[in-house]
């Protein structure tokens, strides 16, 4: 008798831990792999790179500071962030005014 109510006590607990550990694994996980990866982001930031902040500014690392990163963001123009502000590396980009291949493969 007393196994079988301990094992009804086990299950019980067992249905509701489950759901936490789901809500876990689905939601503070993930969360938490995004924050290390933004901390390697902006702890591996050089001069030179080019990034878009989380606004949407593209620019060119031009020099690094603690807690501060001075954009480039066009000839003559830097800008000062904080560092937690730069959400990605972006791609290189040639010309900002140069036509796109697919438009000189499909002319109208």
């Amino acid at each position: 008798m007393i196994d079988g109510v301990l094992m009804g006590d086990v299950i019980t607990l067992l249905l509701l831990a489950l759901p936490i550990f789901f809500i876990w694994l689905a939601v503070v996980r993930p969360t938490q792999r995004r924050k290390h990866q933004a901390q390697e982001l902006h702890q591996s930031l050089q001069v030179g790179q080019r990034v878009m902040t989380s606004s949407g500014l593209f620019g060119v690392v031009a020099a690094l500071a603690d807690d501060t990163v001075w954009l480039t963001v066009a000839d003559g123009v830097t800008v000062e962030f904080a560092r937690r502000a730069v959400a990605v590396l972006a791609p290189e980009q040639s010309d900002p005014l140069a036509p796109d291949e697919a438009d000189q493969q499909n002319p109208e």
